[in-house]
């Protein structure tokens, strides 16, 4: 007769005497589950705020230069035309210089952005590298940088054309 009350065996494979059941392996698996998700997690956050960091900036610069909402509309349903605010960016022509660290450039649109530069601001003219406080006026330029909480441009680098070509 067999007792009621014995405990359970775990019965093992015969080849190399290891048991049926493996918790480690479930734990292992469930933790590279939570750490992928985690990872996961981490990479939309960061695309939430450089998304929300490009539409602040695009935001306020429709604020300062749309005029307000008695002037017409330039795209459908009111919004602007894709391509028509480039926040890491600008191009057009110089109309101030303060030569210090402030430059004002009119865009092709006739939007005027404001350019902040420092002495670290690489600036080519031809093949010529110049400092930004030597870019004259009428100049058209082409400016690479990260915009700012004011909607200004704070430049990395500038190409400078001469406006005849």
């Amino acid at each position: 007769m067999q007792d009621e009350h014995q405990t359970p065996v775990i019965e093992t494979q015969a080849v190399h005497d290891e048991p049926v059941y493996k918790a480690p392996n479930f734990i292992k698996g469930l933790l590279i589950g939570v750490i992928a998700i985690i990872v996961l997690l981490g990479v939309f956050q960061l695309g939430m705020f450089v998304g929300s960091r490009k539409a602040n900036f695009a935001y306020q610069r429709f604020g300062l230069y749309s005029g307000g909402p008695d002037m017409p509309r330039i795209g459908m349903m009111g919004l602007p035309l894709p391509g028509s605010f480039d926040p890491h960016g600008a191009t057009g022509v110089v109309i101030s210089n303060d030569g210090q660290k402030r430059m004002v450039v009119k865009g092709p649109d006739g939007s005027e952005k404001i350019i902040i530069f420092s002495t670290t601001t690489d600036v080519q003219e031809g093949a010529q590298a110049i400092p930004p406080s030597q870019i004259p006026d009428d100049k058209h330029v082409v400016i690479f940088g990260n915009p700012d909480e004011q909607g200004q441009i704070e430049a990395k680098f500038i190409r400078v054309f001469d406006r005849n070509r």
